[in-house]
């Protein structure tokens, strides 16, 4: 994860606390840490049926060569986790973020941070314009502190490090959410360690 120098102070706080912050000791991509982020990769979309699946790419965990596929087929791949919606611009938007870099203050594809990017989701599938800030977007929304009734769409809230809410993300379904994290634009899982320690809320954008 990039380091970013903070200078001037006065800047620097403001950005801190009103999007979204790197995650401070995120761990490395390292599989034998059971406190790592798991990554999921490939978007695939299965046009048959408008369903996304994900499934983890072997490389991230060990050297074997990248798999390469334009549908799925149990006969080249196996899932081992997924989740599926029938939002087709859902799906089109999480394939064609994927893997954007992180960058603190960030907007566009050449960088961009966790409030910024559910801002743009939100525009670009809801049509809806949220508040710039994790912090905004949380006190703009219906908290839901039960996380079986999130839906997708909803948002996720952290305080990684932090007693103030420092990061934001999307729920999808079945515990995975999208997010700008500090090693981009991923999907992750609420069940795993390290989100679970931070998890504080969702929350349902007030339509």
């Amino acid at each position: 994860m990039k380091q970013k120098i903070l200078v001037p102070v006065l800047i620097s706080t403001i950005l801190l606390s009103g999007s979204c912050a790197v995650q401070k000791g995120e761990p490395k991509r390292v599989a034998s840490h059971k406190s790592s982020p798991e990554f999921l990769n490939d978007v695939v979309i299965d046009n048959g049926s408008n369903a996304v699946s994900l499934y983890k790419s072997k490389s991230v965990y060990h050297a074997e060569e990248r798999k390469k596929t334009q549908h799925l087929s149990d006969e080249k791949i196996t899932i081992d986790q997924s989740f599926h919606t029938t939002d087709t611009a859902l799906a089109n938007f999480i394939q064609d973020w994927m893997g954007v870099p992180y960058r603190l203050g960030g907007l566009t594809k050449k960088g961009i941070d966790c409030s910024a990017f559910t801002r743009t989701l939100y525009a670009s599938v809801y049509h809806i314009q949220l508040l710039r800030t994790a912090f905004e977007q949380f006190s703009a929304s219906v908290p839901i502190y039960d996380q079986d009734n999130l839906q997708e769409g909803d948002l996720v809230f952290f305080k990684i490090h932090s007693r103030v809410i420092s990061h934001v993300g999307v729920y999808l379904s079945d515990g995975y959410f999208v997010q700008a994290s500090g090693h981009g634009v991923m999907i992750s899982n609420l069940d795993e360690h390290y989100w679970k320690r931070f998890y504080f809320a969702g929350g349902r954008v007030k339509s």
